[in-house]
């Protein structure tokens, strides 16, 4: 019997694609990737989300946005780890 087959995440093929432990990104590159990050109103969203969350009272639309929020999430995660490792190489 054969193994049923496995479906990589978004996450998983990103990670793959950047990745996050290769120390290869230029200095300037680095520090713009560091930048990146969720606007004031974008944070105030997912923390609103994450409240809602705890309390059990996601709608199903909400819960999808939840979701995007975290993945978005964990991309800027990865992209963060590549740069703060290649700056820390770069600094010798």
């Amino acid at each position: 019997m054969s193994a049923a087959l496995e479906y990589p995440s978004e996450l998983e093929i990103l990670s793959d694609v950047i990745v996050p432990d290769s120390s290869e990104l230029p200095r300037e590159s680095a520090k713009w990737l560091l930048t990146l990050k969720f606007s004031a109103k974008q944070q105030a969203r997912f923390t609103l989300l994450l409240e809602k969350g705890n309390r059990g009272e996601l709608k199903p639309a909400e819960l999808e946005a939840l979701d995007r929020f975290r993945r978005i999430g964990m991309m800027l995660n990865l992209l963060h780890a590549k740069a703060e490792l290649s700056l820390k190489i770069s600094e010798g």
